[in-house]
């Protein structure tokens, strides 16, 4: 780094699990260390006893501004509600739509709520919500604990409805024009979690899928858009993995065996389920295993039935507990996860055989490594009920839909299906393997462990361009 050169300071707001993840890294730190910029990471309160400090960077407590007024409370929670519903030709939209509808008993709601439907699929509707909230949110401070000479902010998402907690100092830097640059930290961000809540200056994607993502569902124009490849992934290049037999003599596992790697969701039942597949599989395969990962869900990991299923894997041949939340292992199950454990998923994913999921970030992971793929999604019929439960549609999203597009991962609807695909994920292992190759391209975009050094390059580039 040039000394003579002056310290700059860049803005990253760490307000959840998704920005610690993708934002709070050393390579990040250095990458603009190197450009003479110094990040300070602006943090809520609470979490200042749950992350651990990176070296070459400064921290400042950022309590979010509250909005004052009925009136202007009730219009943002409008705004939000009609960006969700975008863009309602999505199938999963349009599902929710009509199941929401067919929930509504009163006349003269389901006739407003056919009216927000229609009136999400027009671009200046959009556009005039952005415009209405950003007069509520510009009125707001800053909620920094001190001034800060920001030079520049990167926020991650894009403010969608489904995570507003950055919308307060998105709208505080573009009043006070310093530049914002948007980084999308999930496959799914731009296309299933509704309509932008902003202007946007500058957006740095993965690859080319979430580029048109950005172009054709948010509205930003081709120079707004930049392609850098994740961070996180461009880093777990560099991980020094295990070797096979050094991972599965460390977990209590045959370094020969077949693997089967099922991570789970929020659904209890579906860990019970594929404990009972694997036990079945069993008689057949001799040398089969599980690994399974445990959603980081505090309400799941406190379940009666996840504790008595953690208790009972543990004392199963065979089995292997991975869990996301790091805390959980050493008894601290009430600390919030900032940051998921990632070394034991990369070597898990590394020399496993097939990996199941429920429509999951791991399907597009299992696929940076190889692996068959395939997508867990039946439910235990509930006796006693007059109806069962609706769960959401999941395979209907616009970024799963695209996903299943490649024919590379099946999904199973019972259990019979999910031994067959199994079955035939172990005996042809190569199927798929194109899939798989295209998938990683198209939506991880460059893998060559310089991410950071491009999310660097194009947000020093960023001038402040916005007109509001």
């Amino acid at each position: 780094m040039n000394a003579h050169r002056p310290i700059r300071l860049i803005g990253i707001p760490l307000f959840g699990k998704g920005a610690t993840t993708h934002l709070h890294r050393k390579s990040l730190v250095d990458a603009f260390l190197q450009k003479g910029w110094e990040i300070c990471y602006l943090i809520r309160e609470d979490y200042v006893p749950l992350l651990e400090p990176l070296p070459g960077c400064q921290y400042e407590i950022y309590r979010p501004p509250e909005v004052a007024g009925d009136f202007s409370k009730k219009l943002l929670r409008y705004c939000q509600q009609l960006r969700r519903m975008s863009p309602p030709m999505d199938q999963y939209k349009r599902w929710q739509y009509q199941t929401l509808l067919s929930l509504n008993p009163a006349f003269w709601g389901r006739i407003h709520f056919r009216l927000q439907y229609l009136l999400s699929g027009y671009r200046s509707v959009m556009d005039w919500l952005i415009r209405c909230e950003g007069r509520i949110y510009r009125k707001l401070p800053s909620g920094l604990s001190k001034e800060l000479r920001l030079g520049k902010i990167i926020v991650l998402g894009v403010g969608s409805p489904v995570d507003t907690l950055s919308l307060p100092i998105t709208w505080w830097a573009i009043r006070r024009h310093i530049p914002v640059i948007n980084l999308v930290g999930n496959y799914d961000s731009l296309s299933s979690n509704g309509f932008r809540g902003h202007p946007i200056e500058k957006i740095l994607v993965w690859g080319p899928n979430m580029e048109m993502d950005a172009r054709k569902l948010q509205g930003i124009p081709d120079q707004r858009i930049r392609i850098t490849g994740s961070i996180r992934y461009n880093e777990m290049l560099g991980l020094k993995k295990q070797s096979r037999t050094e991972f599965f003599h460390s977990r209590g596992l045959n370094p020969k065996g077949k693997t089967i790697t099922f991570a789970g969701f929020y659904y209890e039942f579906h860990y019970f389920e594929m404990l009972s597949v694997f036990k079945e599989m069993k008689k057949k395969y001799k040398d089969l295993q599980l690994i399974v990962r445990i959603y980081p869900n505090k309400r799941l990991l406190r379940s009666p039935l996840m504790e008595f299923f953690i208790e009972k894997s543990r004392s199963e041949p065979g089995v292997y507990l991975s869990l996301a939340d790091p805390f959980y292992l050493y008894g601290d199950k009430d600390r919030v996860v900032l940051q998921i454990e990632e070394v034991d998923l990369w070597n898990i994913l590394n020399h496993s055989d097939v990996v199941i999921n429920i429509f999951s970030t791991i399907a597009v992971e299992a696929c940076i490594f190889d692996k068959p793929v395939i997508h867990l999604w039946y439910f235990e019929k509930s006796g006693g009920m007059l109806k069962d439960p609706i769960y959401r549609n999941f395979p209907l999203q616009w970024h799963i839909q695209r996903l299943l597009s490649y024919g590379v991962m099946p999904i199973a609807t019972n259990r019979m299906e999910l031994m067959d695909l199994i079955e035939k994920a172990l005996s042809s292992p190569g199927l798929g393997k194109e899939g798989r190759k295209k998938i990683v391209e198209e939506e991880c975009g460059p893998l060559d462990g310089r991410a950071a050094e491009r999310v660097v390059a194009a947000s020093l580039e960023t001038g402040n361009q916005l007109r509001t």
